[in-house]
């Protein structure tokens, strides 16, 4: 598999590949100012697992964005 890694859905900024030195592979958005800058793939034996994980991932829809209400005293 010959893929390449996709941008973060949620901010357009290209992800960081992280590799242990245990071998195992995970990926996650370079950006600090992304809102989702903690969340990242699970761990996987190869790079190749790791970018096709990422590239499956979706962004947020209209649908799964909530308002929150915020308790003011």
């Amino acid at each position: 598999m010959n893929e390449s890694i996709k941008p973060c859905p949620f901010c357009g900024k290209i992800p960081e590949i992280i590799q242990e030195k245990s071998g195992m592979v995970w990926i996650r958005c370079q950006n600090n100012n992304c809102p989702v800058r903690n969340v990242e793939t699970d761990d996987f034996d190869t790079k190749e697992e790791a970018i096709e994980a990422w590239n499956i991932r979706k962004g947020p829809t209209a649908s799964s964005i909530k308002a929150v209400p915020i308790n003011r005293q």
